[in-house]
């Protein structure tokens, strides 16, 4: 079973969208013998949403990232989890990224990335030796308390996960298209209350990013659901789409 391990706060109109793109995702899955889940550690809007479309919610306060992480990943592992995937919820993946499953002994993750506001779409290209998630990590490389992270880590968790596994794992890089994990971003300045984000475009482009395009819309409806990118773009706007 594939585990989706999920910290949120605030952001529920983009959460809603992205949850359900992954709802698609675990279909596909099913589909093809792969059962796969969601738990969602949030304490507002985000886990009512989660609820209501059959995903399993820790209802936690509001903390550091790595011990929400942490109450995430030691839930999955609890429940059935053979692989763990800790993802944001302001974020797109192709569901093809996940088969065939990798072998026990292997970490999957990409090079590939891409980051999106309504009006430019980023392509990034992460060249650090554990590269980008979404991360599949077999239980068998958790800790005995499966809380591979740092609790208190507000940042940097991806990192802190890694150092934190009992196992040393070959990586099997996946890199099937440029939008294949897809990050949507909230564009202006300054940050928005409402709508936080660890990393905006700017820095993110500045760091990895590799090619840049304005057609967002339709590069992204080749590989998701157009209504679903359309809404994912429109809730970065604070703008209401019909669902």
């Amino acid at each position: 079973m594939i585990y989706f391990v999920t910290p949120a706060w605030k952001r529920a109109a983009l959460s809603r969208v992205v949850f359900e793109q992954w709802r698609g995702v675990f279909a596909f899955l099913a589909e093809h013998g792969v059962e796969a889940r969601c738990v969602v550690v949030a304490d507002d809007e985000n886990a009512d949403i989660a609820d209501s479309m059959g995903f399993d919610v820790l209802r936690k306060p509001n903390y550091a990232l790595g011990r929400k992480f942490n109450d995430g990943i030691e839930y999955a592992a609890r429940h059935g989890a053979d692989w763990i995937v800790p993802i944001g919820s302001d974020s797109f993946i192709d569901p093809a990224y996940f088969l065939p499953l990798p072998n026990p002994t292997q970490m999957r993750s990409a090079t590939l990335y891409a980051i999106a506001e309504p009006n430019r779409l980023g392509r990034c290209k992460i060249r650090t030796s554990k590269g980008v998630g979404p991360y599949m990590i077999p239980r068998r490389a958790l800790p005995r308390t499966f809380r591979p992270a740092d609790d208190k880590l507000k940042r940097g968790v991806d990192g802190s996960t890694m150092k934190g596994l009992v196992r040393r794992l070959r990586r099997q890089v996946v890199d099937l298209h440029p939008y294949q994990y897809v990050g949507f971003r909230r564009p202006g300045e300054p940050p928005d209350p409402d709508h936080p984000q660890i990393n905006r475009y700017d820095k993110l482009y500045r760091l990895i990013g590799v090619g840049q395009e304005p057609e967002v819309v339709e590069r992204l409806s080749e590989y998701y659901p157009q209504r679903l990118v359309e809404r994912a773009l429109a809730a970065c706007e604070k703008r209401e789409i019909a669902a």
